[in-house]
């Protein structure tokens, strides 16, 4: 199995299999960089392919991409999410139908095209949650991995690995910028995202597709009667994030904590977290 890990300026590409026995074992990991970035080209596939295409090349040759199953991972920030609440008497197509709708209602720029992917959480069914990725992207590295002999498996943001890859059933998981964390989360068959930044020590919701309490309460930055979940953060905290979420169902992440490695192909040393 291969996983590739796309950021604005690099490309992380890694090899690993699982044993019958449910253990994980990493065979090959590397860093490639790009010449230059691509947040600001994502819509236009002959500057993607110029960039990605060179890049995936290398790391073909560097790991065993043919006949493999392929999983990209995106970062979040290169994807729209948003969702739509599912009324009563409803149907899935008729909610998939205003999603839709509500995309041409926005003001994109017609240089700018996106596939639309939706997702249900069972059973309750209370909500769509909808990602929005750059087809020139999913064109660019589809077609490039194809080209490589790799069978592209599934491709996603960075978050559904922890919402989804889990297996929990609620979870959340936090981005920092500065002295604001982008959240999103799943709770109760239902999900939400937002944004809470901490002033003076107390926590404060920007904004919010839940209820404010409801959200506080299950991120733990509250006390409350309200159940509150497991929150996953990929990075350092601020000072101030740190001790509001000390007494929270917090967990720091441990690249590579529970894989065995091949040691003879192995080299961790300038493979990045996600601060870098």
């Amino acid at each position: 199995m291969v996983g590739i890990i796309i950021s604005d300026s690099f490309l992380v590409c890694g090899v690993w299999e699982l044993a019958l026995d449910g253990s994980k074992r990493l065979n090959s990991i590397s860093k490639i960089l790009y010449n230059e970035p691509i947040t600001n080209c994502l819509h236009n596939e002959s500057e993607l392919n110029t960039i990605l295409a060179p890049i995936l090349r290398k790391a073909s040759e560097e790991h065993q991409l043919v006949g493999e199953a392929v999983n990209v991972i995106l970062p979040d920030n290169f994807v729209k999410h948003g969702l739509v609440e599912l009324e009563s008497g409803m149907s899935r197509d008729d909610s998939w139908q205003f999603i839709h709708w509500m995309n041409k209602k926005k003001k994109i720029p017609d240089y700018q095209k996106y596939s639309t992917f939706g997702q249900i959480y069972m059973p309750g069914e209370r909500n769509i949650h909808s990602c929005l990725v750059s087809s020139a992207l999913i064109r660019t590295l589809k077609l490039s991995i194809i080209e490589l002999g790799g069978m592209p498996k599934w491709m996603g943001p960075a978050s559904s690995l922890y919402l989804d890859g889990t297996k929990m059933t609620e979870s959340a998981i936090i981005y920092r910028t500065g002295n604001r964390y982008s959240f999103y989360k799943i709770q109760n068959n239902y999900f939400a995202m937002g944004k809470v930044s901490f002033s003076g020590g107390i926590p404060k919701i920007i904004y919010s597709t839940d209820d404010n309490q409801v959200t506080l309460a299950a991120l733990g930055l509250e006390k409350s009667d309200l159940d509150d979940i497991p929150v996953f953060s990929p990075q350092k905290l601020g000072r101030q994030a740190k001790e509001s979420w000390a007494s929270s169902d917090i967990r720091y992440l441990e690249p590579f904590s529970d894989i065995q490695f091949n040691e003879i192909n192995v080299f961790l040393a300038g493979i990045s977290d996600y601060e870098q």
